[in-house]
């Protein structure tokens, strides 16, 4: 599914953004092999602006961490306290938050907490209590829209490269977690999984959708009223919606069923 929308997402960026192929052909050998071979292989995608989807990166730091898992399962069993576990980790994503700043997106450090939080709630079977989990939601809404209501705070929110907008996005991470854990526990439909397995395709798909919008009205905000804007934006969610669920409906599908065909007949002979 990744190759399919790398590829539309080329057409889709030759078309309106054209020059990204003629920054990438004038770049020395080997940083225009990385901005090639990354886009292939997602591991290595260090060139933020020659990625042909944009939210590739978090793939990276996703094969980042299964490469590193051996070790990170090794530490986690020899640490027998759960709290020293946490502020290990937590402590050691923030040093990594520092030290990478310009380039976090690059490396899984960063998010190494998110990752240990997932470990540990399947090793102990960690759920919160009703209570915990509505003032963690209750926390999580007051510290959002504080953000976006008090102007002084809004501003420092809006420099993404700053310790206070990491501070501020750590702790609503944090703040969340009890909700995200405690919809693990939550029985599931067809309709969630579903949704579930769609989210992948539009978390894919959304870009190249999103590339035309640049290139057409987020590029020239003043030549557009705020309805036609809001066509626009309104068209990229119908683009997204529909090219996602016939992917979904007629590669995903397909490809799904043979591979568990291909797993049964293995479980068979075996």
């Amino acid at each position: 599914m990744y190759y399919l929308f790398t590829i539309l997402g080329l057409i889709s960026t030759w078309l309106f953004i054209p020059v990204i192929f003629s920054s990438i052909a004038n770049l020395d050998f080997l940083p225009k092999l990385s901005a090639i071979i990354s886009n292939i292989f997602i591991l290595g995608n260090t060139i933020p602006k020659y990625r042909i989807l944009g939210p590739a990166w978090s793939l990276e730091v996703e094969i980042q961490f299964y490469l590193i898992f051996p070790l990170f399962a090794y530490i986690i069993s020899k640490m027998k306290n759960s709290l020293a576990i946490i502020l290990t980790f937590l402590l050691t994503s923030l040093g990594a938050y520092l030290y990478f700043k310009d380039q976090v997106e690059f490396n899984a450090s960063p998010y190494i907490y998110l990752f240990l939080f997932g470990a540990l709630v399947y090793k102990y079977k960690i759920k919160f209590t009703p209570k915990i989990e509505k003032l963690s939601a209750i926390l999580f809404l007051l510290l959002l829209g504080s953000q976006y209501l008090v102007p002084q705070l809004h501003k420092h929110f809006m420099e993404e490269k700053s310790f206070y907008y990491f501070s501020v996005t750590l702790i609503l991470i944090i703040s969340v977690i009890p909700i995200l854990i405690n919809s693990v526990y939550v029985p599931t439909n067809s309709r969630d999984k579903i949704l579930g397995e769609l989210s992948y395709i539009i978390y894919l798909s959304h870009w190249v959708w999103i590339q035309p919008y640049y290139a057409i009205v987020w590029s020239h905000p003043a030549d557009y009223s705020n309805f036609t804007k809001l066509t626009y934006a309104t068209g990229v969610l119908i683009l997204t919606a529909a090219s996602s669920y016939l992917a979904f409906l007629y590669i995903d599908r397909p490809i799904e069923g043979m591979r568990h065909k291909w797993v049964s007949s293995k479980k068979n002979k075996y």
